[in-house]
């Protein structure tokens, strides 16, 4: 009973809107190679001034 209720509730939504979970992981890539980006910058001024 367990396992379908949780089959149920993960497989539900994709299927009503696959664009919502797209979007997702598009902001989650955006936002992880920004942090890289600021990171990399952040560092490459802190070594100029050291």
């Amino acid at each position: 009973m367990i396992k379908t209720r949780k089959r149920k509730l993960t497989n539900v939504p994709r299927k009503s809107n696959p664009g919502v979970y797209f979007i997702m992981n598009q902001i989650k890539k955006r936002l992880l190679t920004m942090t890289i980006i600021v990171d990399s910058r952040f560092l490459f001024e802190f070594s100029i001034f050291a």
